[in-house]
Parts: structure tokens; sequence; C-alpha cells
């Protein structure tokens, strides 16, 4: 456990308990293990050079060949909807409602936007959407363990995937469960995949999208979980998962992992009590990367 004490990004409140959990994931091995991460400030970056790292639904928001219009209305929204969703004095059930007004108006200027399919590839090259640094480094190591990997989040999954690809991430044991547009044959926004909208406070494995993925055959025998996320409302993303049953209902164990990228002081409790692990302003995937190696290749020595 030197290896996470040691390191200043990392804070536990219960570091016994987390070297149980690791040492139980080591046990059972890549075998016995899937991983289930967020986006939006997780995967990427929150900032890089000196500059915020935007949203998937920035790239919409900050692009040269989208309307005044559009971007204006996106920036009044974000203005009024971003602190509520980070405010440390609100509760969860008090957020929910303004999540899903900000979604609701935001995929209304999103469809209304004209954006044609064909720019997305050169809009996503011109976007900050800078992954954290080895973040391809750990999903090529994650596929060559055959660990599946969901990337469950609450942004633009068209843009997810784009910048995956565009950084040498995405790979073929990923699967993203995002809010994904659907287009007319000639390439305009013609809806949303599902009704059923993805927020912040409703990504969990009960959420009707993710019955395909957790019914399927390669999660059936992974009932252990390493858990990535930014917001507190990620920290659940993994409740009622079939496969992944904690004590008392079961013997999983799941990991979480937070990255805290804002409100440090003041957030710092909540996220101790959510996460197992809270990486404070740390933007690398150093510890998830150090994690999986010691869960896979530690898994692997000691069964030789």
């Amino acid at each position: 456990m030197e290896w996470l004490q040691d390191n200043p990004k990392v804070r536990m409140r219960d570091p016994a308990g987390v070297a149980k959990k690791i040492h139980k994931l080591i046990q059972d091995g890549p075998q016995k293990l899937q991983v289930v991460t967020d986006y939006d400030h997780t995967l990427a970056r929150s900032h890089y050079q000196g500059r915020p790292v935007g949203t998937s639904y920035c790239v919409f928001e900050a692009d040269e060949s989208v309307s005044e219009d559009y971007q204006t209305e996106a920036a009044r929204l974000k203005k009024k909807y971003l602190p509520i969703e980070f405010d440390p004095n609100l509760s969860e059930e008090e957020k929910i409602p303004h999540m899903i007004q900000w979604y609701a108006e935001s995929f209304d200027i999103i469809l209304s936007s004209g954006i044609n399919e064909n720019q997305l590839p050169a809009m996503v090259q011109r976007a900050d959407l800078h992954l954290r640094c080895r973040t391809p480094e750990c999903f090529e190591f994650l596929n060559q363990q055959k660990v599946p990997i969901l990337v469950y989040s609450a942004g633009l999954g068209n843009i997810i995937e784009l910048s995956l690809k565009q950084q040498n991430a995405m790979k073929g044991n990923v699967t993203i469960i995002a809010n994904f547009l659907v287009y007319k044959p000639d390439g305009t926004p013609l809806k949303f995949a599902s009704d059923s909208v993805l927020h912040s406070y409703n990504k969990n494995a009960s959420h009707p999208m993710t019955r395909d993925y957790y019914s399927s055959e390669k999660l059936q025998q992974r009932n252990n979980a390493i858990l990535i996320g930014d917001s507190l409302g990620d920290a659940s993303m993994t409740d009622g998962a079939p496969c992944l049953k904690p004590p008392p209902a079961g013997h999983s164990t799941v990991l979480r992992i937070g990255f805290l990228n804002r409100n440090f002081d003041a957030s710092l409790k909540r996220y101790l009590d959510a996460f197992d692990i809270v990486l404070v302003d740390d933007q690398t995937m150093d510890v998830p990367l150090e994690l999986f190696r010691r869960t896979c290749c530690d898994a692997i020595s000691s069964q030789t």
C-alpha cells in the first residue's frame, strides 16, 4: 500500500479497507474483473496547460462552425446549471430536477443546431478533449488482459467514441453507453437514440440502457469491478448490476476511484465517503494503471 499512501494526490478514508479490497481483486484475478468508468473529466482531463478542458457537449459549444446563437444559449445553460451540479451544499435529491431540465434544454438546442454528422470528426479534432495522461496505455493493457471496459457517460456518445478513436483508446474491449445522437441519411440530427435520458444522477446499472450490457455472457462471471468517476453520482454507476453483489448480499468487490477536480476543501469529505480512493487534481491515470497492473500481473504471479 506504500505506493498509494506515498502519492501526494491520493486521499483515503479507510486505507485498511482499501488494502482489503485490492487484496481480494488480486486474489480473484483479471478473469473476474470488469472496469466501469465515466468519460467527461474522468478519462478526459479537467484542465490542460493551464486551461480548463470542456466536456463532450463543449465540442458543439466552442466550435467555430457552430452558430453564435447556439453558443450563447449553451453558455447560458452551463452558467446556470453547472454550479448546481457541483454545489457541495445541495443533496442529490435537490440536484436531480435541475439536471433533468439542463439535459432537456441542451438536447433541444443540439437537435435544432443542424450540425451535420460529417462535421463531427473535424470538430472533435479541434476540441480540447485531452485524455488523462496514460489513458490509452490503460485501455491497451486491459484489452491485452481481456478485461471489459464500460465507458458509462451522461455525455454525447458520438463525441466520446470519436475522441477515444482519435486518441488511440477505442479498443476491442470497450463498450460505450451514453446519450447517442441518431442522424438522418443526409447527416442532419434526427433524435436521441433513447427516450430515457442519462444524466449525472441516474447513471447506474438499473438504467434501461445498461440492460443488454449487464445481461451479456461476457460479464456473467465478472463479479468484481473497478469504478472510476469524477462526480458523486458516478460512485453509484455499478449499483444494481446483477453480476456485482457486494457483502452482505454477495461476495463481489467494487473498488471506487474518484477524481476530485474542483471545490477541493468543501467537497473532499463527501468524496471520501463515496469513493475508496480520491485523487485530488490528478490529471493522470497513473493510479488506476498501477492498480490494473497489480490486479492482473500479481494475480498471475501468485498462480504460477
